[in-house]
């Protein structure tokens, strides 16, 4: 499947997607137009889910996904003292990050942004 956008009087490819590959969930989420066109390029077959039973997974898994993040992150020491409570209305507002290995996730001497919790692998601090 291609995928293009217009811009202006312009289309543009952006990418080709392949077996596996879902698209079309943002439109779903935020109830806007769609912002790209997907063009087969072969005979495809597709696997569809409709808005409402698509939004009704979400928030069961949601559920899910917020009691198993509120766990994780109360062993977080510096978090806490938050407590359960407040912990789960924190839940949507994280936003899931990785770094490949080598990479300068942050630089002394740079505005701080954010805070990082590591959930999976290792990171060193350098001095």
């Amino acid at each position: 499947v291609r995928v293009t956008q217009t811009r202006g009087n312009k289309t543009i490819d952006i990418g080709r997607l392949g077996p596996g590959t879902e698209f079309g969930q943002m439109a779903l989420l935020n109830g806007q137009t769609r912002s790209a066109t997907a063009v087969t390029d072969t005979v495809t077959e597709f696997a569809t889910l409709d808005r409402r039973n698509y939004l009704r997974i979400l928030k069961r898994e949601h559920a899910k996904l917020q009691m198993v993040f509120s766990t994780f992150v109360l062993q977080v020491p510096l978090l806490e003292i938050l407590g359960v409570s407040a912990i789960s209305k924190m839940y949507g507002m994280f936003q899931k990050t990785t770094f490949g290995k080598g990479r300068v996730m942050v630089k002394a001497g740079e505005e701080p942004t954010e805070i990082y919790v590591i959930c999976e692998g290792t990171a060193e601090v350098l001095t």
